[in-house]
């Protein structure tokens, strides 16, 4: 049976810190997936990443405590790791399956096979390649009609505009012509001829605002503390706003790899990498330095705040949140 032609096209990085197993585990997949990498040393294992840029990581290591060790490293010193698009796939034994269900629930990791001691579904690991990359080409195309609508709402800001400013002229223009209505005559003929040549243009924006209307802003909330998220949920959730949580700063970068958020509301008090740290990892991204991030957080020192400000953050929120103001500053940053 012919193979699809997309097997072709996946990036695949496998890395263990066991020659043999990641040569076993780049030899299965060699017949479907003509990319695929092997890296056996996790400490080399970087560099790789940022060589091949894979589409699919596979963690092959014999435990689940090394992979996340792994993972949360090569998130802290390579800036590619938390920017490129990718997907994970770790390796687990029947021990540690509820141990690898849980990282792939709380998004650390997209997904797992049940691989150790032995294989007792060879073809279970390629399909969770094609599974991955079957995921990532959607979430590209999310991407793309995300960025879309986003470009339509300004569309519609700036077509506002020129309506005003049409209708401004025009009423000057009336006016005027009561007093000197020969010199202003070919004005007013300027300014309808200007608005029969923009109409096709206009129509298309129209047409653009349409599509702008049903897509919903996305906003990315990370907080360590369930109360504080779910405070903030319940404020922003009857705002027609499609809301994404992250409970860590790695976790937020982890989101960032699937979804590409309109406003980030970053807690700064966080335990593994804190929001300040975040946010500059964000801001060094050219694929995410653009998106505006709003620090909600506890603390309310100077000094902190001048730190978030110089890092790229648009405003700093101190808590307890005063609604009406919060609701304001988030409306007016989904519109930038």
């Amino acid at each position: 049976m012919k193979q699809p032609d997309f097997l072709g096209d996946v990036s695949i990085l496998v890395v263990s810190d066991i020659t043999a197993d990641a040569e076993m585990v780049g030899k299965m997949l060699s017949g479907d997936f003509k990319k695929n990498v092997t890296v056996s040393a996790a400490e080399k294992s970087a560099l790789a990443f940022e060589r091949c840029k894979p589409d699919v990581l596979i963690l092959a290591f014999n435990a689940l405590g090394k992979a996340e060790q792994y993972y949360d490293g090569l998130y802290r010193s390579n800036q590619t790791a938390h920017t490129l698009t990718h997907r994970s796939v770790i390796l687990c034994s029947n021990d540690e399956l509820s141990r690898a269900y849980d990282l792939c629930r709380r998004e650390v990791f997209d997904d797992y096979v049940l691989f150790w001691p032995m294989v007792h579904d060879a073809p279970r690991l390629a399909m969770s390649v094609i599974h991955a990359w079957r995921d990532l080409q959607h979430t590209k195309s999310a991407a793309a009609a995300a960025e879309l609508a986003r470009m339509a709402r300004r569309v519609s800001e700036l077509e506002g505009l020129l309506n005003v400013q049409f209708e401004l002229g025009r009423s000057k223009a009336d006016a005027a012509s009561t007093s000197i209505d020969h010199d202003i005559q070919p004005l007013k003929q300027w300014m309808e001829d200007t608005q029969v040549k923009l109409a096709p243009q206009l129509a298309v924006t129209n047409a653009l605002c349409a599509l702008a209307g049903q897509y919903q802003p996305v906003v990315l909330v990370v907080d360590d503390n369930a109360f504080e998220r779910n405070l903030v949920k319940t404020m922003l959730e009857k705002e027609l706003y499609e809301l994404l949580f992250a409970d860590s700063g790695a976790h937020a970068l982890s989101v960032l790899r699937k979804r590409r958020p309109d406003l980030i509301l970053m807690d700064l008090d966080m335990p593994d990498i804190n929001g300040l740290d975040t946010l500059r990892m964000i801001k060094a991204s050219p694929q995410f330095a653009s998106i505006p991030i709003m620090m909600v957080t506890g603390q309310s020192g100077k000094e902190m705040v001048v730190d978030c400000r110089k890092a790229g953050a648009v405003d700093f929120v101190v808590k307890p949140l005063e609604r009406e103001i919060f609701l304001k500053k988030v409306a007016r940053f989904l519109k930038m």
